[in-house]
């Protein structure tokens, strides 16, 4: 007890000295990705599943080595049949006392300690590449957050040199008005629009509150800096054909059910052994006293090998490989789905990669446009030759075009971040190791098959 208590002790002073050392240094997406993977419940939940399946395979390992175990047992017995009556001792009263030591080991099974031992190492190894999964879908989330607060920040910064252009034009709308050279349904004019440029401040700074809430809630630290994020676009795919590709052999949910697969065809296997014999063989050594109905001291030592097999038991054995057959191709088609869904997310992706880019020249060129009609209508406005109607209105359409365009900014960002993660390569791309349970090695360390590339077993139908 007391060493469980000082390990966690010790696994909780690590993660404060971890979170510490994230905490001194500026928050960069790449920091805010590494922490989020080192430290987020959902993979560290997904690291004990892996843990914990590992040690159903030992207990699978376990069914290749011997078991002992030990009985005693003392009591009092009554016996009254014919050799004692013979014999006249029909009315001693026996006190057995018993001891034993008793061993079984089984030689062969047929592949079923085998088909079991397959099963875990799949069931491990998908555990593995789950961790690996939930590493790749929290960098992304970091990144996400991480990209929106940046957004969310420039937007205030929008909304707040808005803000500031409405209250120069009412201060300018102010002065004249006393001088009486504008009107004072001008200055109201001005100023229905300077409440709407701080209404939309306000929201604009509760927009940004909740990405630094929604930031924390993954990465589990503030953002304290933020600096602009690295494009990876040349380590993006060539052609949507490449990125596809790539997915289908790097993506962490296609590994998964592979050794799903895996995982299922062992238990076919184990299915299949129950049809054949068990041999065993078993020993026992004991000594005690009145044991066996006879007076006195007893030692009995016996070794035997054991075949038991159930040769018929009313179809079941033959309903239960069946039922496997099928869990096997279950897990065959849930692997063509998840390929389905993966190659959804990367064409996906990629759409918004090629839409967003192509979105972003257009509205360069709109923004710079709307800055130079603003500039223009001032002047003019200034001159006399425009209303003030004009002017806000040129200056609501820069705004909301410079907005349109910081949004396609961030997200053309994102859109890479998330195409190299439909891919499985944002991690290895950001420079950050998955935790070291993401390892899948438990098939390959027992030489386990790979799943087959179909099915020709012979098949009963209900």
């Amino acid at each position: 007890m007391k060493l469980r208590t000082l390990t966690a002790a010790v696994a909780l002073a690590a993660l404060c000295t971890a979170t510490s050392a994230f905490a001194d240094d500026d928050m960069t997406l790449r920091r805010a990705a590494e922490l989020a993977v080192n430290t987020n419940p959902e993979i560290m939940q997904a690291i004990q599943n892996r843990e914990a399946i590992a040690f159903e395979e030992r207990q699978a390992r376990g069914l290749y080595l011997p078991r002992f175990w030990a009985e005693a047992s003392a009591g009092v017995r009554e016996l009254d049949n014919r050799s004692r009556r013979i014999a006249g001792i029909d009315d001693h009263t026996l006190y057995p006392m018993e001891f034993s030591l008793n061993g079984e080991y089984t030689l062969y099974n047929f592949g079923g300690r085998r088909g079991e031992l397959e099963r875990q190492a799949g069931r491990v190894d998908g555990a593995a590449h789950r961790v690996r999964e939930r590493a790749e879908y929290i960098a992304l989330e970091a990144s996400r957050e991480y990209i929106n607060y940046g957004l969310q920040e420039e937007l205030v910064d929008l909304a707040r040199q808005n803000v500031a252009f409405h209250r120069d034009i009412v201060a300018r709308l102010q002065r004249g008005v006393s001088g009486r050279a504008v009107s004072e349904t001008d200055l109201q004019q001005a100023r229905e629009r300077l409440a709407a440029a701080e209404r939309h401040l306000t929201e604009a700074e509760r927009e940004r509150t909740r990405a630094v809430i929604s930031f924390r809630r993954i990465v589990g630290e503030p953002v304290t800096s933020y600096v602009s994020p690295e494009e990876y676009v040349s380590a993006l795919p060539g052609s949507l054909d490449d990125a596809l590709g790539m997915a289908r052999e790097n993506n962490p949910e296609m590994h998964i059910q592979q050794a799903a697969i895996s995982a299922a065809e062992g238990e076919l296997r184990t299915a299949r052994s129950e049809y054949m014999p068990e041999i065993t063989i078993e020993g026992r050594a004991r000594t005690g006293e009145d044991l066996d109905a006879i007076d006195g001291e007893t030692n009995d030592l016996q070794v035997r090998v054991v075949a038991t097999w159930e040769f018929y038991n009313g179809g079941i054995y033959q309903a239960a490989e069946q039922e496997q057959l099928r869990r096997v191709s279950e897990e065959r088609f849930r692997l063509h789905q998840v390929a389905r869904e993966v190659e959804e997310d990367v064409r996906i992706s990629w759409d918004r990669l090629e839409s967003e880019q192509s979105l972003l020249s257009v509205l360069q060129e709109q923004t710079s446009l709307s800055t130079e009609v603003v500039g223009g209508y001032e002047r003019q406005w200034a001159g006399g030759r425009r209303s003030l109607l004009d002017l806000l209105d040129a200056q609501n359409s820069k705004i909301n075009v410079a907005e349109a365009l910081a949004t396609s900014e961030y997200a053309y960002l994102f859109a890479q971040y998330r195409l190299l993660a439909s891919t499985g390569d944002l991690l290895d791309n950001l420079g950050l190791t998955p935790p070291a349970a993401a390892e899948a090695n438990h098939r390959a360390a027992i030489n386990a098959p790979d799943p087959g590339p179909g099915e020709d077993d012979r098949r009963r139908y209900p």
